[in-house]
């Protein structure tokens, strides 16, 4: 007779738990097809804190039977109180999750637009034969104001001393140091035929003025601002897309958390209003409720491996996953009675 008592509680656990958590399906199987490797974590989380509910339910109906119920009578209930706050505490989390998102996206298109800007050009006579060629100005200039037997003096006219020397023609890059702030007389005036040379500036140590098309360039002939810039352009985005491993692992379990109230206020009031036969126990209470556990499980990690399924939560984020439990809860449990 104890038996059949005991199997008689147990099968009402087991229908309890499957049709109050049933739901669990619709959000519980986006959550194990966006993150296959971490399935096994998923399942162990919503059966812990599945077991956990189960087990507070149970404390709760034992101790305080129907105190919820007189303090909130109507239609305002303690199973939608619960919905709200369920509601809310998701709500937190989805904003939470929807700045990170945002903030990603603009530092992947922040980067996008970084490569896609074109090659900073320090002379654009060397890719442009149609424009001027300020080094041919430069001569010019410095033929016509100097004498037959004096050297010309470049810094006299620009106040740059060219350190470093690029052929277009050819892959190396050396650098000329004069001995004074003139280039020798017997330097040749002209650039030979095949070849192309543009001539790369340093900003003196004592320029106070503009920096408008000068680059900056270190000892290796690389412009500093471009490295500055391509630095903390990479910082920022190392930065936005560090996120904490344990990320998906606290989302999961504030989502079960939240998800699985409403059913600790539906198994209170059922272990408090059975009696006789159908009296609930706490083992029958823990098989009945663990098998239906089980078979919840089951069926959400079926759904979790068909492929258009799978491809369609791949695709959303995080953020609208969390929203979109938030408002299936709320929803659901203002209109439940």
């Amino acid at each position: 007779m104890v038996v059949d008592l005991s199997l008689h509680a147990i099968g009402f656990c087991f229908l309890l738990k499957l049709t109050t958590s049933l739901d669990d399906v619709i959000w519980l199987s986006p959550f194990l097809a966006r993150a296959p490797l971490e399935r096994t974590s998923f399942q162990a989380i919503y059966i812990s804190v599945c077991l956990s509910v189960t087990i507070a339910a149970f404390a709760a109906a034992t101790f305080t039977k129907h105190v919820m119920d007189s303090y909130l009578s109507g239609w305002f209930d303690a199973e939608r109180l619960l919905s709200v706050l369920a509601f809310v505490g998701l709500s937190i989390l989805a904003f939470r999750d929807y700045k990170e998102w945002r903030e990603e996206r603009e530092a992947e298109n922040n980067l996008i637009l970084e490569s896609n800007l074109p090659e900073i050009e320090l002379c654009p006579s060397a890719s442009n034969p149609q424009l001027p060629d300020p080094d041919s100005e430069i001569k010019s200039k410095s033929k016509s104001s100097k004498p037959s037997s004096a050297p010309t003096s470049v810094s006299s006219a620009y106040d740059f001393a060219p350190i470093a020397t690029v052929q277009t023609s050819s892959s190396s890059l050396f650098s000329i140091s004069p001995s004074s702030s003139s280039v020798s007389s017997n330097q040749p005036d002209t650039v030979s035929d095949g070849e192309n040379e543009f001539t790369h500036y340093r900003r003196p140590a004592n320029h106070t003025g503009p920096d408008n098309n000068i680059a900056d360039l270190n000892d290796n002939g690389v412009d500093n601002n471009v490295n500055n810039e391509h630095n903390s352009t990479s910082a920022v985005v190392n930065n936005n897309h560090h996120t904490p491993e344990t990320r998906p692992f606290v989302n999961f379990l504030f989502v079960v958390i939240l998800g699985t109230l409403d059913d600790m206020i539906v198994f209170v009031s059922c272990i408090s209003g059975t009696s006789g036969a159908t009296e609930i126990t706490f083992p029958s209470l823990l098989i009945g409720a663990g098998a239906a556990i089980a078979v919840i499980l089951s069926f959400s990690t079926f759904i979790a491996q068909v492929p258009w399924f799978q491809r369609v939560v791949e695709k959303l984020p995080m953020w609208c996953l969390l929203m979109a439990i938030a408002l299936y809860v709320l929803v659901l449990g203002l209109v439940k009675g």
